[in-house]
């Protein structure tokens, strides 16, 4: 597996009763498998989620990180990065 077959992008900042539903359907427009996961640890009010693409490049996730990034959904403004390295 190369980097480019599993990408992630981090959102953050997601109101605390958030569902990997949610996450979907805020991402359905877009023509990639993803599979959406919420690590609840920590900081309750403080929720972020991690979204997999499968074959989808890294230049690519980044221009999407930075669409979502800044964007208000459900009375907040989202943040989101592609890390460096994902496991």
């Amino acid at each position: 597996m190369t980097d480019e077959d599993d990408i992630g992008i981090v959102i953050a900042n997601l109101p605390p009763d958030v569902t990997e539903e949610d996450i979907l359907d805020a991402l359905e427009g877009l023509e990639y498998d993803l599979q959406v996961t919420i690590p609840r640890v920590g900081n309750e009010d403080r929720v972020s989620a991690i979204v997999r693409f499968d074959d989808m490049t890294r230049h690519v996730a980044e221009k999407l990180a930075k669409r979502i990034s800044g964007m208000r959904w459900r009375d907040r403004t989202l943040k989101a990065y592609v890390p460096l390295l994902f496991e």
